[in-house]
């Protein structure tokens, strides 16, 4: 006479999660959830062409065209950011370093102020000056890493390397920037 076969033994008690159920049970076994691994980039390029007098005037007539150009490092989360910052003028050209906060980092709209610090060349003085700079705009985000910009901007400016203070006095001499543009992150 044939035997039937002997019932497989119960699955043990660390090993019952792993197992997948006899046949019959009628449920399906759950997948695990991918993690949540949405990044931003942390090295982005920011775009911004606009306006800029010298010396700082509310007056049209006496603006020319600027541009600007940004790299921005900043981290996986919250708003504030590292910025080097060059900008070129018809009366001269400007290199910063300076530390940007974007508010209300979890929406699209995103108001942000940035503090700097550089040197400039003015013409038609070559040398270099320090320059101290102030920023406030508003930063639109279409993606998580890709922006539209808008920034009002000032600037002041020391004496140059010449004089009884060798560069540190505040010339008289101030910028006034408005700016617009695009930023996209990579990394």
């Amino acid at each position: 006479m044939p035997q039937a076969a002997p019932a497989p033994p119960p699955p043990a008690v660390g090993a019952a999660a792993t197992a997948a159920p006899p046949a019959g049970y009628g449920y399906l076994p759950v997948a695990a959830a991918p993690p949540s691994s949405e990044g931003r980039g942390h090295v982005g390029f920011v775009f911004m062409p606009g306006v800029s007098a010298l010396p700082a005037t509310a007056r049209l007539d006496r603006t020319s065209w600027e541009g600007q150009l940004a790299l921005e490092l900043r981290g996986p989360e919250g708003g504030g950011r590292l910025r080097l910052v060059g900008a070129y003028t018809s009366f001269g050209k400007v290199g910063e370093i300076s530390v940007k906060y974007d508010f209300f980092d979890a929406i699209f709209l995103r108001p942000f102020l940035a503090l700097g610090v550089g040197v400039a060349s003015i013409n038609p003085d070559s040398t270099l000056r320090g320059v101290g700079s102030a920023a406030a705009g508003v930063d639109l985000y279409a993606s998580r890493d890709v922006f539209l910009t808008g920034e009002v901007n000032g600037r002041i400016f020391t004496e140059g390397t010449q004089g009884r203070a060798h560069g540190l006095a505040v010339s008289n001499q101030r910028q006034a920037s408005l700016l617009v543009g695009m930023g996209f992150c990579v990394f």
